[in-house]
């Protein structure tokens, strides 16, 4: 498996991969164009969200877009939103999200790319994910709002591609338990 390495914070007991404490993503970022996106956004309300964690300077992460293409190409229409949280070089927002718009439009990105910050910003940004040792992960979302499962990504087309059309096709076969499903509650816009 290529994952690329990073200094983050340290892993937590008893796991041997990265995870979310408790069964929310939340978060509140910034997309492309600066307005806040949190998790408990209405887009997400009731949808399969698949949450790509990536960086532009990360080979296996770029190797994935094409899949990610693929998949919300494929399953947007079915409940299927997928969510790119972007950790980049550069302590200014504007420029780092400039950086980004330049770089989604260039590789025909159309899915929701969002602005974490920084590797420095990480933990402030996605407060709940522990026992980062590498990029990408990946963080399955069920209609319910709940984490399901968090990974890190493989960056291949094969095999890896096949099983994660696979997983997220069985998880969008489920319906929503909960009624108007809420999503995780948002904590504060990280910049």
């Amino acid at each position: 498996m290529l994952v690329a390495s990073l200094a983050l914070p340290s892993p937590a007991a008893g796991r041997s991969g990265p995870h979310v404490e408790g069964d929310e993503l939340s978060f509140s970022l910034h997309d492309l164009e600066g307005q806040v996106v949190g998790s408990d956004d209405e887009r997400f309300r009731g949808k399969v969200v698949f949450v790509d964690i990536f960086g532009t300077w990360c080979t296996p992460c770029l190797s994935e877009i094409p899949t990610l293409k693929h998949l919300h190409a494929k399953y947007s229409g079915d409940g299927l939103v997928v969510v790119a949280i972007a950790f980049e070089h550069g302590d200014d927002p504007a420029e780092r999200r400039n950086f980004l718009r330049w770089f989604t439009e260039s590789n025909g990105i159309a899915y929701l790319v969002l602005d974490g910050g920084t590797l420095g910003t990480f933990s402030r940004s996605l407060p709940g994910i522990r026992n980062v040792k590498g990029f990408p992960i990946e963080v399955f979302i069920d209609r319910d709002g709940r984490v399901v499962d968090t990974r890190n990504g493989y960056g291949d087309k094969g095999r890896w591609s096949r099983e994660l059309e696979a997983r997220l096709v069985e998880m969008l076969a489920k319906p929503a338990t909960v009624k108007d499903a809420p999503a995780a509650a948002g904590s504060q816009p990280a910049e």
